[in-house]
């Protein structure tokens, strides 16, 4: 039986399409474009594999599985840094630059977000139990459910329903939700009705060679903001062109491609 046409639904994720939506000439309304949507989708989920065996074979571990729709799983994970040291230094030189209370790199693929790099402002590179009061790591090296993340969103831009969506400059590049309390995509999610509390975010797709995004960079901040400035926006996006630079290197040095 042939897999059901699917579309991308409020959260980033995608639903089935229903009998309903077939016309009287019996051909399904949108069906170019939802098709075109389901290839995309597996072609972003191959690349992404292609990295990820990669970031394993460095990490030495697989991260583990946190199920945010329990709460007794969220009060019993216990969050740990990536062992990739490089990558949660970026990310924390991003948290740091934004000033903003945690940065994270989440990729995709159909079933799960995998969060490969979290750190806060204050977290230490060698010590995950060593940062200032109030400042420890929220999910870490972990993988969770589609559907939750407001990065999976980003990784759909161009496509915009953020607070800057009629920004000239940054409605294309980047994704930005000044309060996620007030934003009814999100308003919901664990993350801020309680967990970190999160309000402002800010994020960009980090794109592969090909010009697939496969993933993204974000920010999370627990007090609402007024968007980021050009500069702002302009480091957040060469950050993720340097993580997807790292990226490459893994692979290199994987297949014994990396020469000095």
């Amino acid at each position: 039986m042939a897999p059901p046409t699917l579309r991308p639904n409020g959260d980033g994720g995608q639903e089935g399409l229903s009998d309903s939506h077939a016309t009287a000439n019996g051909r399904v309304k949108g069906a170019p474009r939802e098709r075109q949507r389901h290839l995309y989708e597996g072609r972003r989920e191959r690349e992404f594999y292609s990295y990820y065996e990669s970031v394993l074979a460095y990490a030495n571990t697989e991260p583990k599985f946190c199920d945010l729709h329990s709460p007794e799983a969220v009060a019993a994970h216990r969050a740990i840094t990536s062992t990739d040291t490089t990558l949660t230094a970026f990310v924390q030189l991003v948290a740091m630059r934004l000033e903003s209370r945690r940065a994270m790199i989440f990729f995709f693929d159909a079933e799960y977000a995998y969060i490969i790099a979290e750190s806060t402002r204050t977290l230490s590179l060698h010590d995950d139990a060593q940062h200032a009061p109030d400042d420890s790591l929220w999910l870490g090296f972990t993988k969770i459910p589609r559907g939750f993340s407001v990065c999976e969103v980003t990784a759909d831009l161009p496509a915009n329903g953020g607070s800057n969506a009629r920004d000239p400059y940054s409605a294309s590049l980047a994704h930005i939700i000044n309060n996620l309390a007030e934003d009814t995509r999100f308003c919901d999610r664990p993350y801020v009705k309680g967990g970190p509390e999160a309000r402002f975010y800010a994020g960009v797709p980090i794109t592969t060679p090909k010009g697939i995004n496969i993933g993204a960079l974000c920010v999370l901040d627990d007090k609402p903001r007024d968007g980021l400035q050009p500069g702002q926006v302009d480091f957040l996006r060469n950050m993720a062109s340097t993580v997807m630079s790292h990226l490459e290197l893994v692979i290199w040095r994987r297949l014994g491609l990396y020469l000095l």
